[in-house]
C-alpha cells in the first residue's frame, strides 16, 4: 500500500468535512472514498519526492506537523484540480500555512529533522576510491557540504 501522511480527521480539521465531501462527490452526490485516498497518496508521494530531492530520506509515516501541513498544501492543489470537479483554489491560498510549507519543502529552503541522504540528492557527487574505503574515509561531496565554497 502507498504511504499516506493524511487522515480524514486531519483534512477535516483544516478544510472542514463539508468541503472534503464536496470535493469528492461524483455527479450522483455519492462520496468517493477511493478518490479521497488517491489524492492523499498522490500528495504524500509529491512531498516525499521533494524531501528526497532536498537530500533527505522521506519517512513512510510522519507526525511532523510541518511535513503534514506541506502534504495538505499538495492535497488541496490536487483535490481542487481533479478533472471531474475542477474548482478555483481558495482565496489567498498562496498565503496559507499549508501553501507556504509546501513551497518551502519543494524549494529545499527548509531544514528538516530527517536523516540526510546526500548521495541520492540532485547535484551530489559520490566517489568511492577502493583504497580510501579500506581506510574508512570515502570522499563524499554534496552541494550542502560545498555550499560556502
Amino acid at each position: 500500500m502507498a504511504d499516506n501522511y493524511l487522515t480524514v480527521t486531519y483534512v477535516d480539521f483544516y478544510l472542514g468535512a463539508a468541503v472534503r465531501q464536496a470535493l469528492f462527490k461524483d455527479g450522483t452526490s455519492t462520496y468517493k472514498t477511493a478518490a479521497f485516498l488517491g489524492v492523499c497518496y498522490m500528495s504524500t508521494s509529491d512531498i516525499q519526492t521533494a524531501i528526497r530531492t532536498a537530500g533527505y530520506s522521506p519517512p513512510t509515516t510522519t507526525t511532523d506537523e510541518f511535513i503534514r501541513m506541506a502534504t495538505l498544501g499538495s492535497f488541496v492543489r490536487l483535490a481542487y484540480s481533479r478533472p471531474d470537479n475542477m474548482l478555483s483554489l481558495p482565496e489567498d491560498f498562496d498565503k496559507s500555512p499549508m501553501s507556504r510549507a509546501y513551497d518551502k519543502i519543494l524549494s529545499g529552503d527548509i531544514v528538516l529533522d530527517l536523516p540526510a541522504d546526500d548521495d541520492e540528492s540532485p547535484g551530489s557527487v559520490v566517489y568511492n576510491n577502493p583504497i580510501a574505503t579500506i581506510t574508512g574515509f570515502p570522499p563524499i561531496f554534496t552541494r550542502r557540504n560545498t555550499y560556502d565554497y
